[in-house]
Order: C-alpha cells, then sequence, then structure tokens
C-alpha cells in the first residue's frame, strides 16, 4: 500500500492530550490518527428491530386476540395504510397477522399499532389519520390465491 504524508495543524493542547491517550494505550499518534481516520471513512450499518417483530408488538397481540385493532403499515411500495379489524390469532402466526374480515399483513411492514379500550374509537383514529396521508385499506395486504394460481 502506498503511503502519503499530511501535515495537519492543531491547538497545542490537543496534541498534548492525544498524545497522552496514545501513550496509555501505548500507540503512535500516527497510528492512533490512522486508527480513527478508518474509524470514521468505515460506513455505519443501522441495525434495528422492525416493530412488527418487537416484544412489545408480540406482547400487544397476545393482549388483543379476537379484539378490534388498528395497525398501521407502510408496504414495501411506501404506501402509508390503515388496517382495521378483529385480531384473528388462530390463522396468524409471527410474520403474519390476519384480521378478520379476510386481511393478512406481513408483520415486516407494521410500524404502530392500536386498540381501544371503547367501541367507536378505531374507526375515530382511522378517520383522524386519513388527515395525516394514511389510507384505509381495502382488502387483504397479501392476496389471497384463488383455485389455479
Amino acid at each position: 500500500m502506498e503511503e502519503s504524508t499530511i501535515t495537519v495543524r492543531i491547538p497545542s493542547d490537543l496534541k498534548d492530550y492525544v498524545e497522552a491517550a496514545c501513550e496509555v494505550r501505548g500507540m503512535t499518534l500516527t497510528g492512533f490518527i490512522r486508527d480513527v481516520l478508518r474509524e470514521h471513512a468505515a460506513p455505519r450499518a443501522r441495525t434495528y428491530e422492525l416493530p412488527g417483530f418487537t416484544q412489545q408488538f408480540a406482547q400487544f397481540r397476545e393482549e388483543t386476540a379476537g379484539k378490534e385493532i388498528l395497525l398501521l403499515v407502510i408496504d414495501s411500495a411506501g404506501h402509508h395504510l390503515v388496517f382495521q379489524g378483529t385480531a384473528d390469532e388462530n390463522q396468524s402466526s409471527p410474520a403474519l397477522v390476519t384480521l378478520r374480515p379476510e386481511t393478512t399483513v406481513l408483520a415486516r411492514d407494521i410500524v404502530g399499532w392500536y386498540s381501544a379500550p371503547q367501541q367507536g374509537l378505531i374507526n375515530k383514529l382511522a378517520i383522524a389519520l386519513q388527515r395525516f396521508g394514511w389510507v384505509p385499506a381495502m382488502g387483504p395486504a397479501i392476496p389471497r390465491r384463488t383455485r389455479g394460481s
């Protein structure tokens, strides 16, 4: 690997601080700066858990089995959809959420969820969400297979 020289002017108190840190670590100033530059130049990988696979969502599913719920979904095309229905845990799996009637949603696309303590609040929330660009979903998020397909 070809090497080049770089000259950088920094405040003397910063230089003293970095040299002291290098001495404690048993490094040279050059080695320390190389490590910092490599670390800074490396691409940052983001790692996070999808909301539909979190412990919080699993707990929500347990608590709302058989109850009316609302799911906020951003699908692979970027559409912001609102699904309403009765949670059907008998037809669901960790990766799929089934709502009656006839709706199956991929857990990976779920970004939010809600259940109402009293009747009618879910409808009011769904209407309010429309004002912010969320679209009520019509039919299944995953097309049902028909005979011959």
